[in-house]
Formats: structure tokens, C-alpha cells, sequence
């Protein structure tokens, strides 16, 4: 991905030819900057930050690596804006004069042989430019990115072998959940609930669905689920164990509103949906609609992180919870 100078020999010596290259590691860098500004994680930041400033000199393997492969999207991003970049240098027939540099440095490869500086320094200086701005503005206007946990390293469902006790309790200290639903966040000290807004229940954040499902937010069991289908609780398979509790005193509809897709002791997998519910019967018949979800054993996640967007989509990174 680091940027390549090439030259063509010809019976007067060294000659420049067309260069389409060097604009990956800015695409990079653009994409990273959008989510080390969006995604307030702790681990993604602590990555991020110096794989962005390691792209800047031409080295996008940390960031790559570490970043936009696992979170899949954004690494289609800087690929899709590079490309860009490219086009817009072989349409102003930019060419290259030496070998030497990566990132930043390269661009003293656009500098004529007798030091003169051209168009040909100004077209690329302006790809990179192009380049980092499309793939950061791109990055700001998707989803927030989140870490694909699903790895051999973390001991999903995609690893080929299953952790030890130890390896899963040192894992556990930083859990990644998404979002349960689709809407709006809300402090869960708002919530016109004494039980919730005091922590008591445990930490966590509260919604307002605009849309009636409740989705696996990971890998998990269902511990349990009420008879009414109003709220369930699940251990994610690293141990976090979170309550979902759609509505505030829905326990009095006695299910009308509600349909559970899940039963107690089901393994349900991240995005599968697992209650439905009428959003505009439980409005009509008085019921608010907000959302708690609470990470319940307190004794052992000592914080729950959680993101600074105000609307998400379920799926999307929600918090963090910190053992």
C-alpha cells in the first residue's frame, strides 16, 4: 500500500513515466481519522492513533491490520478513494522523477530533475489532498465502526479453537456490545424509572426504538425471558450479562403488544431478532417506550463506555463493558 516510483531507462538515460500510485496511504489516513474523531473506544483509539500517524509517513499496515480490515467497511472506503486519486493523477498525466520517500515524503518524487516546481508537484499534492478528504468524508457519514469481535483471538464463533477459562476472564475486561434496535439514545438517567435512572439494576444506556425488534446484540444465551415478552436477559459468551427491558411497566399489558421469537436456555447469534413488538398499541395504551439495556452483573464490569452518537441502527457499536 506504500507509494512506488517508477522509472524507464531510455538511451538518454533516466526518463519519468506516468504514475497512478501513492495515493493508498491517504486514503488510509482519512478513514482513520473519521473513526479515531467518531469511535470514542478505548482499544480502537489506542490503534488508531498511531496507525494515523503512521500512514501520514507511508506505513498503512497498522492501520490496515488493526483497523479497516476488521471493521470491513472502512477498508473498502480507503480503497474507493485511493482509487479516485489515482484517476485524477493519470487524467493530469502526473509522472514521477525519482524513487524514494513513502507517505508525505514521496512528494518530492513530483519535483522536475533541475529542481523545478511544476503542475506535475501540484496535481499530486492535490490528489493526496483529494484523496484524504473524499475517504474522510465518506467515513464520517457511515455508520459508527465497529470491531468485528468474532475472531480466534477473541474466541467467537469464527475461532478454531475455544479459549481457556483464563484466556476468556483476561478477554472479558473489554466486551464490545451493538446496538439491541433501531433508535434513539437516551441517558439512562432520564428514564422515568427510579429503579433504572438510579443504577440500581447496573449500568448502561436506555433507547427509543422506532422500530419494533429487538436484535441479539452478540453471541449469547438467553438466561431468561418473561412470559410477556416485555424483557430478556442474555450472557454474551464472554460472561457479560445484559437485561433488555422494552418499555416502562409494559409487565401490566401481560403481553399484548409483544411476541417472543426466543426462549429461555436458546443460543442465538448477534443480529438475530428475538421479540417484536407494537410500538403504537403499547403507545396508545399509555406505556413510554423507553428502552433500558443494563449490563445486571455489576460486580464484575467495573464501566460500561458507551458511544457518543445519538442514533443508531441495530448492529452498530453501542458501549464497551470494562471488567
Amino acid at each position: 500500500m506504500a507509494p512506488i516510483g517508477i522509472l524507464q531507462l531510455s538511451e538518454q538515460g533516466f526518463t519519468p513515466i506516468l504514475s497512478n500510485s501513492g495515493s493508498a496511504s491517504f486514503g488510509v489516513l482519512g478513514v482513520l481519522l473519521a473513526i479515531i474523531i467518531k469511535n470514542k473506544d478505548k482499544n480502537v483509539r489506542n490503534i488508531g492513533i498511531p496507525a494515523t500517524i503512521a500512514s501520514i509517513f507511508g506505513v498503512t499496515e497498522p492501520g490496515i491490520y488493526g483497523l479497516l480490515l476488521p471493521m470491513k467497511k472502512p477498508f473498502i472506503i480507503a480503497l474507493i478513494s485511493s482509487a479516485i486519486g489515482g484517476a485524477y493523477t493519470g487524467f493530469f498525466d502526473v509522472v514521477v522523477y525519482r524513487i524514494g520517500g513513502l507517505g508525505i515524503f514521496s512528494i518530492t518524487n513530483y519535483i522536475t530533475d533541475d529542481g523545478q516546481i511544476t503542475m506535475n508537484f501540484w496535481h499530486r499534492v492535490i490528489s493526496f489532498i483529494l484523496v484524504t478528504v473524499i475517504a474522510f468524508v465518506i467515513q464520517m457519514f457511515m455508520k459508527t465502526p465497529q470491531v468485528d469481535t468474532n475472531t480466534e483471538e477473541t474466541g467467537g464463533k469464527n475461532s478454531k479453537q475455544p479459549l481457556s477459562k483464563t484466556e476468556l476472564e483476561i478477554s472479558r475486561k473489554q466486551e464490545i456490545i451493538a446496538s439491541p434496535l433501531d433508535g434513539e439514545l437516551k441517558n439512562l438517567t432520564d428514564v422515568e424509572d427510579e429503579v433504572f435512572a438510579s443504577g440500581a439494576m447496573g449500568k448502561g444506556i436506555a433507547m427509543v426504538p422506532s422500530k419494533g425488534i429487538i436484535y441479539a446484540p452478540t453471541n449469547a444465551k438467553v438466561s431468561m425471558i418473561f412470559k410477556t415478552g416485555h424483557a430478556i436477559g442474555l450472557i454474551t459468551e464472554l460472561g457479560t450479562e445484559i437485561l433488555i427491558h422494552v418499555g416502562l411497566d409494559t409487565v401490566e399489558l401481560e403481553g399484548e403488544g409483544f411476541e417472543k421469537l426466543v426462549n429461555e436456555g436458546d443460543e442465538v447469534l448477534a443480529g438475530q431478532p428475538l421479540i417484536r413488538f407494537e410500538i403504537d398499541k403499547i403507545k396508545q395504551k399509555g406505556y413510554k417506550l423507553d428502552v433500558p439495556i443494563i449490563v445486571t452483573n455489576t460486580g464484575e464490569i467495573t464501566e460500561v463506555l458507551i458511544t457518543e452518537e445519538k442514533r443508531l441502527e441495530h448492529g452498530d457499536y453501542l458501549f464497551t463493558a470494562v471488567g
